[in-house]
């Protein structure tokens, strides 16, 4: 005896390509703020704690404070960038899985 396959009433969800497209731009927002984010706050923590750092060592002299400064404010967006950097590279192959998934599922499609 041959059984025939019957398709269930309830089939769930449709697959809809324009969701996973809309999730990866999501992804790729929030890595740009995760980058943007990380760099502001190196800067504020160059901008502050290299001055200090300074002032405990006993250097107070205004050009060597200003100095400090700006080494602090430089060093500290490099360092908060590249650690901003590594974390949203994260969320942009997440992004790019995504998309990846989409792609894949349109050369599979039949015609």
């Amino acid at each position: 005896m041959i059984m025939k396959y019957t398709k269930p009433a309830e089939t769930g969800p449709d697959y809809d390509p324009s969701m996973i497209q809309h999730f990866a731009a999501q992804l790729y927002k929030k890595a740009d703020g995760i980058e943007t984010a990380h760099s502001i706050f190196g800067l504020l923590i160059g901008l502050f704690l290299v001055p200090a750092a300074f002032g405990v060592v006993g250097l107070t002299e205004p050009n060597s404070v200003k100095v400090a400064m700006v080494f602090g404010i430089l060093g500290g967006f490099l360092i908060g960038r590249s650690i901003g950097a590594a974390k949203a590279l994260q969320h942009r192959i997440e992004a790019q899985k995504a998309l990846c998934f989409v792609q894949i599922e349109m050369n599979t499609r039949p015609l």
